[in-house]
């Protein structure tokens, strides 16, 4: 994260600007104790730390200074007064990546989540977005994340038995027709497709959010695989979770769908970061390059026109309803604390992420 954010500093160039590392150990004892030296060593404004312990534990330090907080950290509920969240949240992504479906005529909807702050929120936020667009969720299913074997679970969710059933059903009048006329061709057809699935009968959903990752995501979209579940049928669409080098190398996540920050946008930076460290970057060290970025260039802009210092990271300048842009794209900070961003529709290809629509460039 610090590679990152000197690395802004060497680029934007600007002498007004002095960044001032303070390491936090990664405790809320740590994080206090950098945000305090920081803050009696003059900082005007702080950035970062990234876990949400550490960033809830300076929020009253900083707003006793009357100073802004730049948070590296996901968490939404760290928000609020001085304390601006950076990291790439999912109301945006589900908004977005819901959005886009309907527009390409998706009609029926259907949530795969766990019993989590993280899925409630999603939940909340897909509903939200439904309503919008005048759909709604067909089918929803809220699993115990403790939950060891979800295969009972997804059986019943998919609606597998009815399915599989009908398949049965089917292909026993196929092989009759078959037994009778051999040669029939629209038999021989149909017999060879029944060959290739377990299942027939449509779906009660188009659309199947899945706002897991890791492991679990993966253990998930296999077992829907095995229950005849897939983007050949239903397309699959997910969160920044999602991007994530194990789930892209997974061939049952082909086709599947999420919003996320352009990887053409971020290429750039990686590019320029692995030729100054000789090292790639890890993916929230754009947090970092965008946060100091966009302080630098406050900076250099209260310095161009004698701004005295409470001016250089006011609200207002902060606020700015245009946004910023950073690597990860335009971005910009609501009065809750919470950060908007720009999003592109990505889909998972053979292991690449290939952008299907993408991300926009004001928020006009």
């Amino acid at each position: 994260m610090l590679n990152a954010a000197q690395l802004a500093l060497f680029d934007i160039g600007n002498k007004s600007f002095e960044l001032l590392p303070k390491d936090t150990k990664g405790t809320k004892e740590g994080a206090v104790n950098a945000a305090t030296q920081a803050l009696q060593s003059g900082a005007d404004i702080i950035l970062g730390p990234v876990f949400s312990d550490n960033v809830k534990a300076i929020r009253p330090l900083v707003q006793s200074y009357g100073v802004h907080n730049i948070a590296f950290s996901t968490d939404w509920t760290a928000a609020g007064g001085n304390t601006l969240i950076m990291g790439i949240l999912p109301f945006s992504q589900v908004e977005r990546i819901t959005n886009y479906m309907v527009s390409q005529g998706h009609d029926n909807f259907a949530l795969l989540a766990e019993q989590s702050e993280y899925g409630e929120i999603v939940r909340a936020s897909y509903n939200k977005a439904l309503r919008r667009n005048g759909k709604r969720l067909v089918s929803e299913l809220m699993f115990n994340p403790l939950e060891s074997d979800l295969s009972l679970t997804l059986r019943e969710f998919t609606n597998y038995d009815a399915r599989n059933a009908a398949y049965e059903e089917e292909m026993e009048q196929v092989e009759t027709i078959l037994e009778q006329q051999p040669y029939n061709r629209e038999a021989k057809q149909r017999y060879n497709e029944l060959k290739l699935v377990n299942t027939v009968g449509d779906l009660p959903f188009e659309t199947l959010m899945i706002p897991v990752g890791g492991k679990d995501a993966s253990t998930i979209v296999n077992l829907l695989r095995y229950y005849d579940i897939d983007n050949a049928n239903s397309r699959l669409i997910g969160t920044g979770l999602w991007d994530d080098p194990g789930i892209l190398s997974e061939e049952a996540f082909d086709g599947a769908l999420f919003a996320s920050p352009s990887p053409l946008a971020r290429s750039a930076f990686e590019k320029n970061y692995e030729r100054v460290y000789g090292k790639r970057p890890i993916r929230i060290s754009s947090l970092a390059y965008d946060a100091t970025a966009l302080t630098a260039v406050l900076a250099h802009q209260a310095y161009l026109n004698g701004y005295v210092e409470p001016q250089v990271f006011s609200r207002s300048a902060l606020f700015n309803p245009n946004g910023f842009a950073g690597v990860d794209g335009i971005f910009r900070f609501h009065s809750n604390g919470l950060v908007e961003r720009g999003l592109a529709v990505l889909e998972i290809q053979n292991g690449t992420l290939v952008v299907q629509d993408p991300a926009p460039v004001t928020f006009q």
